[in-house]
């Protein structure tokens, strides 16, 4: 054996033994004494591959397939850089040469999937398994497949089955993903270490770090990351996940440098824009945020999370007919966060508080909302409260009902950021009565409990009725009525045979189409001196008018006229700042009353 042949047997040993500085150094030398030794040139390729450098790697591997074209192993070498770098049909020109290689046909198999061609992808996977049974990586392609369509038992039962011809560090790193993806972090951290013990590149300790954030060790989550970047410091990435990181424990500035430094690596990486926008608009930097989310709908103009937060971003801003397009290009999409459609209500009625012709522009952008998504009942209720049509009961209440389900989870939040005042005047005047039980109370339209959370009167009973299932949930949640039922106030009152001392019906009157009806069913169940504690939102007209903002509005002197023809005595009346209204500092006004029944 040649000094030559030697060095290199060392330096592959060197390779194989993860002594890479080693297998590099003799590799080199190699070269000095003969610049064109394939085997020097393919495994200074393979040493630059791994380390991320994949221009070096794709140089030194042109150069020995150049020398020997029939080296199979320096070609499918080189095919997997150009693959890596995202040249995916120079990398498949060079697969397709070794249709009998198992390995060559399942790397086509990854092409296919990169370009989403499952079912091109799924056949190559089935090819290398006829052509070797014991193809781990074309089975591992099976799992990816079935990962990617969601299927995710199937993928891991394919792994599971992987196991039974073999093993490797990939096969680990997938079945570790796998499991983190069906919440099974502790399977999941034991097999990234499986897998950490026979291999360690960045792509395992990034998927370390991920699995140790969901178990809430952010210390030994960052630990892995820097890991990863020590490790492949041309990695994307592991950089991005350090942003990640700092991003979710709100340390904006640090996680603004990571994506920086992610995106310097790769300028088209769609989540560092993302969230680099996202850190940026924390800060208060909005303009700036506003261009990374630019620039993310640049390398993908579907996705859903940079589409929502551009909309809103520009929503805050003012400029709510772009806002508004962005919003609907999410329903043209067919993907419909839960409160999608209510930006686009929002948006429009701020619209057309703009002028006469943005009012034209507004309802011609309800009009078509409703022409392409015709069974929208936000989209019809929108357009009615920009035409100002009057609605029936049903649909009012169907409109309601949506809302409701939409905001359930964040509704007792959503109340305290734009400052409600009503439920906060109801509680003071019922904490505040002279009375040592409230007795019996019905809350219509308790939604989550916020009022009953809040009384520290003491009550015999109290009853609360919404037509949200969702709002209900949170109200059980709280451990305080003592029976919650699902049904529009309306057929309740109709329905119900009991009496109350106190009925209380806050931020309900937006949502009811007339309130002659209401007022007279809430009378019948209102006991001898019972009290009535009822608020509206303030309108100029003698009936109930549809606002753009898609709510009710009831002139105050004209509720009183009701409540006296229906045997009520006004107490007390307090015109309050009802909410905050859009994104500035303006509030809707309205009205509580405060009345016994004579």
């Amino acid at each position: 054996m040649s000094d030559l042949e030697s060095s290199l047997n060392t330096a592959f040993d060197a390779y194989n033994n993860h002594c890479f500085d080693m297998a590099e150094e003799l590799a080199r030398d190699v070269l000095t004494v003969s610049p064109t030794n394939g085997d020097a040139l393919y495994l200074l390729g393979l040493i630059a591959y791994r380390a991320g450098a994949l221009e070096p790697a794709e140089k030194l591997l042109y150069d020995a397939v150049k020398l020997y074209p029939k080296q199979e192993n320096y070609a499918l070498a080189l095919a997997s850089v150009l693959q890596k770098e995202g040249r995916l049909d120079e990398a498949l020109s060079f697969y397709s040469k070794y249709p009998q290689n198992a390995a060559a046909v399942a790397q086509e198999g990854y092409i296919y999937l990169q370009k989403g061609q499952n079912d091109f992808a799924f056949s190559a996977f089935q090819k290398a398994i006829t052509l070797d049974q014991s193809c781990l990586t074309a089975l591992i392609g099976q799992a990816l497949i079935f990962r990617k369509e969601g299927r995710h038992s199937e993928a891991l039962n394919i792994l599971e089955k992987a196991y039974q011809v073999g093993n490797s560090a990939e096969l680990d790193y997938q079945f570790s993903v796998q499991n983190r993806l069906c919440q099974n972090e502790k399977k999941a951290l034991q097999y990234i270490e499986s897998a950490l013990t026979k291999e360690q590149p960045a792509a395992f300790y990034n998927e370390k770090g991920l699995i140790l954030e969901k178990l809430n060790d952010w210390a030994g989550a960052q630990k892995a990351y820097e890991t990863a970047v020590q490790v492949n410091q041309y990695a994307p990435d592991s950089f991005a996940n350090l942003g990640n990181l700092w991003l979710k424990q709100k340390e904006f500035r640090v996680a603004e440098d990571y994506y920086k430094k992610a995106l310097a690596l790769d300028e088209t990486f769609l989540n560092a824009h993302h969230n680099l926008a996202v850190a940026l608009c924390a800060q208060g930097r909005k303009a700036e945020g506003l261009e990374h989310y630019r620039e993310a709908l640049l390398i993908d103009k579907t996705h859903i999370p940079s589409l929502y937060n551009l909309a809103m971003l520009l929503e805050e801003t003012g400029d709510f007919e772009e806002a508004a397009g962005l919003y609907f290009n999410i329903l043209a999409l067919k993907a419909q966060p839960p409160a999608v459609e209510f930006r686009i209500e929002s948006t429009l009625a701020a619209l057309y508080e703009q002028g006469k012709e943005a009012q034209k522009e507004a309802v011609r952008f309800a009009k078509g909302w409703v022409k392409h998504f015709p069974n929208s009942i936000v989209a019809k209720h929108t357009l009615n409260a920009l035409t100002h049509e009057a609605e029936d009961e049903t649909s009012a209440f169907a409109y309601a009902k949506t809302l409701y389900e939409a905001f359930a989870d964040t509704y007792d939040e959503k109340m305290k950021d734009l400052k409600a005042a009503a439920l906060n005047e109801t509680l003071h005047y019922l904490n505040a009565v002279p009375l040592k039980n409230l007795g019996t109370v019905l809350d219509l339209g308790c939604g989550t409990g916020l009022l009953g959370a809040g009384l520290s009167k003491p009550f015999e009973k109290l009853i609360g009725v919404d037509l949200s299932k969702e709002m209900l949930k949170k109200a059980e949640q709280k451990n305080i009525y003592s029976r919650l039922i699902e049904k529009e106030v309306s057929a309740f009152l109709k329905t119900d045979t009991h009496h109350y001392h106190f009925i209380i019906a806050i931020e309900l009157s937006g949502y009811l189409p007339s309130l002659e009806s209401f007022i007279s069913l809430v009378r019948e169940r209102t006991a001898p001196n019972g009290l009535f504690v009822f608020s509206i939102e303030n309108g100029t007209t003698a009936k109930g008018e549809l606002s753009a903002q898609g709510r009710y509005l009831y002139a105050p002197k004209t509720v009183e006229k009701l409540m006296r023809e229906n045997k009520f005595q006004v107490t007390e009346t307090k015109e309050i700042a009802l909410r905050k209204e859009g994104f500035g500092d303006s509030y809707a006004a309205g009205t509580l009353f405060m009345a016994r029944a004579v």
